[in-house]
Parts: structure tokens; C-alpha cells; sequence
């Protein structure tokens, strides 16, 4: 894929970082009560359109560093074990974050979402700091 290409989903992904940060934030913060005007069902709404975008870009970031899906998990498994904790984390926080939601939409505020949380809470500040290391491959490929 080209670097042009590639720095554009990077723009988005970091576009997208700190308001995924903000929205977390926000929930944890929270704990399911109201935020004056905005009920908790649409603050997690407002959650789940900022992460899922946010996960789609990921995914496509991915495909475009590594091809396929199916080549994921070899060259994954090539990378540092930073780069390795960072992906494997990511999927449990997509996997968490779907039993959260379905709980969450079922059932209300359950221990799922906390789990989520914390585990979101971790993979986040290691896609920023994934991200602070590549700064010099932003700045020389814009």
C-alpha cells in the first residue's frame, strides 16, 4: 500500500484516538449517571460511534501494514512485544466491548462493562504510545 495511503488511515486513527480517550473517560468517570442533559444510554452511544469507526480503521491499518487477515497473526507475531501486547489487547477489548454492549443493552450496567473499561483504558494508552513512537514516520511521510 502506498505511505500516502497508509499516513491517511493513521490521521484518522489518530483522529480518532482522543476522543475514544474522551468518551472512556467520560464513562468511567460516570459510572452510568446522567451527564445534565445527556442520559447515560446516549453518552454510550456516543461511545460506541466514536469506537467502532475508530476499531474499522484499526482493522484496516492493520490490513494495510500486514495484508490480509489471515497474515495477521504471523507477522504480528514477528513484531516487537509491545506491537504484540498492543494487538492482542485491542481483541480483548473488541471482544469485551461486545459483551458489554449486549449485556449493557439487556441488562444495564454490569461488571462487563467495567472489565471493558479497564481493559480499553490499557490498550489506549498503548496505541498513544504506539503512536508517540512513530512521530518521526508522520513527519517525514506527510
Amino acid at each position: 500500500m502506498k505511505k500516502t495511503c497508509l499516513y491517511k488511515i493513521n490521521v484518522v486513527l489518530l483522529a480518532l484516538l482522543l476522543p475514544a480517550l474522551g468518551s472512556s473517560l467520560l464513562q468511567e468517570f460516570l459510572r452510568g449517571a446522567n451527564l445534565h442533559c445527556l442520559t447515560n444510554n446516549t453518552l454510550t452511544i456516543i461511545h460506541l460511534v466514536i469506537c467502532l469507526p475508530m476499531l474499522l480503521f484499526v482493522c484496516v491499518h492493520l490490513w494495510a501494514n500486514c495484508g490480509n487477515m489471515a497474515q495477521w497473526f504471523a507477522k504480528i507475531r514477528r513484531q516487537k512485544w509491545q506491537t504484540q501486547w498492543l494487538f492482542w489487547l485491542s481483541v480483548l477489548t473488541f471482544v469485551s466491548g461486545v459483551a458489554a454492549m449486549v449485556v449493557y443493552f439487556s441488562h444495564g450496567h454490569t461488571p462487563v462493562g467495567g472489565i471493558h473499561g479497564k481493559l480499553g483504558f490499557v490498550a489506549l494508552a498503548l496505541m498513544f504510545w504506539h503512536t508517540c513512537k512513530r512521530l518521526k514516520w508522520y513527519q517525514k511521510n506527510k
